[in-house]
């Protein structure tokens, strides 16, 4: 990471660049690995589809071959007379197999009987007779008498292959050479040798079999096959001085014919399958498909079991593709995305610092009006033909900076009114100081109203009790009796309405109590019923019944009440309607009271300092301000909330918020 100081150095531009090449970088990276990855896997696909078609050519090839021997049997069995010969014990077979000789491409032919025992044979494609040898172990001379023509590879021994000629026995026996990635070679001889082998039964008039011809081809040392394939599939086409392609034929996992070059010169013949390919192919009888190692290169090949007569799997058919060729063709196809990727990139860099150079030359004449604008020079503006957020910003600029000649003038002029400013706020501090001598006033009256009602108290006892003596010994018929009826009752009220002003302006410490909050508004509302401020008001209550108790000082709430209430009426004119609406938030557990009123409402401006000392919205001479501030502060004082919603022309809404006094209660935050 940059440290902050030389990234302050960096110009916008340069930071720009940097971060929109970082990202670009970045994302190249991802998507020339995915895209390589791509590329590699299609061409390995790719190639593993050509090799399996190389093989499915190299199947056909291989059974091309065995269909000519078997062909050439079939040609042999109906010609020459040797049925009705044999039918006479005079096969003259001599004669007939030197027929045979000169009919196919094969290494040894031979007449049996339907047993299996020879009665002559071809040495080396001379005739040669008078030896005991039994072919009946191999399956195609076996079974041709109750299967037809049969053709295909057998493992035949070396005994038989020597009675068939000398020197086929030595081609077949080639030494084992070790191999990278192969099995050990394992001591001993060989079991026999492949050989392509075709049967087919001389039959009489009636069907019945007489004796069977047999031909053979030792695909040890064969290259006739595998030559054709490679000539066929891959044209003699090389990479550097070796062939791209390679056919082998295995018996078990050894090479007895093939095209892969070995070390010293010549063909690896003789040499191992890998351990993988075998275990796969030969112990598995799976078809492999995918890259190998061959002797000592990598090849993507295709490998397939060769099956005898009776499905026995003896050996493998493989063609392959060098790794090499396709890794070259991979390389040239990703060098040459990267030399484009490149170049690309390159293109990008240019665009961008063009682009960029482009959208920061607005925001480099910023800086510099800037620090003019530092220096104290405002005369500049910044010019951009830019749409969108640019050019927004280049404007906002300008507009910036004629608030600020326009602040700069104004300062100027506050400079010059700054008396005229003192003085005014003298005047108003001074109104202030009349007000809290106002409020001071207030509450020395307030302190006087409850004296003057605790005198007035003692003398409304004493008339209650005067007149309540004389009613006893006054007749119910007497005229003076009403009369007596009536000033007890109205000395009664009297003094209910001295008790309330007492209780309400009582001063005396906070007393923690259990308050039932709708008893205080219904005490409060008495107070205030019996005067003629609430005539022409109409009250509605909704309390719910079962409301929790809150701690607090009853009269302190009384006041509270009392306050927002009588502000209420007076924001109505004295008419109008005021809900008070008492309820339990349990998710909070508080118990909520509502005052709302239908007046004229509070203003915007004004609604934020409603709860200051000496703010008021009324005439003057009708409030002091300290009535909600007291009342707030009473809240607050009880661990509570007030707050106010107001809309102009339609009322207010005081919400006052207590906690609930539980059984075991805590002290409260006096």
């Amino acid at each position: 990471m940059i440290p902050g100081g030389r990234l302050r150095r960096w110009s916008l531009t340069a930071q720009l660049i940097t971060s929109y090449l970082v990202i670009v970088g970045v994302g190249a990276l991802i998507t020339s690995a995915v895209g390589s990855w791509i590329v590699s896997t299609t061409m390995m696909e790719q190639e593993r589809r050509t090799v399996r078609h190389d093989l499915a050519a190299a199947h056909s090839i291989y059974e091309r071959e065995l269909e000519a021997l078997r062909n050439s049997v079939r040609f042999a069995a109906v010609t020459g007379g040797m049925a009705a010969r044999l039918a006479h014990g005079e096969p003259d077979a001599d004669t007939y197999l030197g027929a045979l000789r000169d009919t196919g491409p094969f290494d040894f032919a031979g007449l049996a009987l339907p047993s299996g025992r020879v009665l002559a044979h071809t040495r080396g494609m001379a005739v040669s007779n008078g030896e005991t040898l039994d072919m009946s172990a191999l399956a195609p001379v076996r079974t041709a008498g109750s299967n037809g023509v049969v053709a295909s590879t057998e493992l035949m021994s070396f005994a038989l292959l020597r009675a068939h000629g000398a020197e086929l026995e030595r081609r077949a026996l080639m030494p084992v050479v070790a191999t990278p990635a192969a099995r050990q070679p394992q001591p001993g001889p060989l079991p026999g040798a492949m050989v392509l082998l075709a049967a087919a039964p001389i039959t009489d008039a009636a069907g019945r079999t007489l004796g069977v011809v047999y031909a053979g081809r030792v695909l040890s040392g064969d290259t006739a096959i595998v030559d054709r394939v490679s000539g066929l599939v891959y044209r003699g086409e090389v990479l550097g001085r070796r062939p791209i392609g390679s056919v082998t034929i295995f018996q078990r996992d050894l090479r007895i014919a093939t095209t892969v070059p070995a070390r010293q010169g010549g063909r690896a013949t003789g040499t191992l399958a890998s351990r993988e390919v075998a275990d796969a192919v030969l112990n598995e009888g799976r078809t492999w498909n995918d890259r190998a190692f061959v002797v000592d290169k990598w090849y993507v090949s295709a490998y397939e079991p060769i099956r005898n007569g009776q499905g026995t799997i003896i050996g493998m058919l493989h063609v392959g593709i060098l790794n090499d060729l396709f890794a070259a063709t991979r390389d040239r196809v990703l060098i040459s995305f990267y030399v484009i990727a490149f170049i690309g990139f390159l293109a990008i860099i240019a665009a961008t610092y063009l682009i960029i150079r482009r959208i920061t030359n607005p925001l480099v004449h910023m800086a510099i009006a800037a620090r003019r604008i530092t220096a104290g020079r405002f005369d500049t503006e910044v010019r951009s033909d830019l749409p969108g957020e640019i050019g927004l910003l280049a404007e906002s600029f300008n507009r910036m900076l004629a608030s600020l000649r326009q602040m700069r003038a104004d300062l100027e002029e506050w400079g010059r009114t700054l008396e005229e400013k003192v003085e005014h706020r003298t005047e108003e501090l001074v109104g202030m100081r009349a007000r809290v001598a106002q409020a001071e006033h207030l509450a020395s009256l307030g302190m006087l109203s409850a004296g003057v009602a605790h005198e007035i108290n003692n003398p409304l006892g004493g008339i209650l009790a005067l007149t309540s003596l004389t009613l006893e010994d006054t007749p119910a018929e007497d005229p003076r009796h009403e009369n007596l009826v009536e000033v007890v009752r109205q000395t009664e009220r009297c003094r209910a309405i001295v008790k309330g002003l007492l209780e309400f302006s009582r001063q005396s410490d906070t007393e923690q109590e259990r308050v039932d909050l709708n008893e205080v508004l219904a005490r409060t509302l008495n107070l205030i019923e019996k005067q003629a401020l609430l005539f022409n008001v109409r009250v509605e209550r909704h309390w719910q019944t079962d409301l929790p108790p809150v701690l607090g000082d009853r009269s302190e709430l009384q006041q509270v009440f009392m306050n927002l209430i009588i502000n209420a009426v007076q924001a109505m004119r004295e008419q109008g309607t005021i809900a008070l609406e008492t309820s339990h938030d349990v998710t909070t557990d508080e118990v909520v009271v509502r005052v709302r009123d239908t007046g004229s409402g509070i203003p915007a401006t004004a609604i934020d300092r409603v709860f200051d000392p000496f703010f008021t919205t009324k005439d003057s001479g009708q409030g002091t301000g300290l009535g909600l501030s007291i009342a707030y502060g009473i809240i607050t004082k009880h661990g509570g909330d007030i707050d106010v919603e107001s809309t102009v022309g339609q009322g207010s809404c005081f919400t006052v918020r207590l906690p609930v006094a539980h059984e075991s209660p805590v002290e409260s935050p006096v």
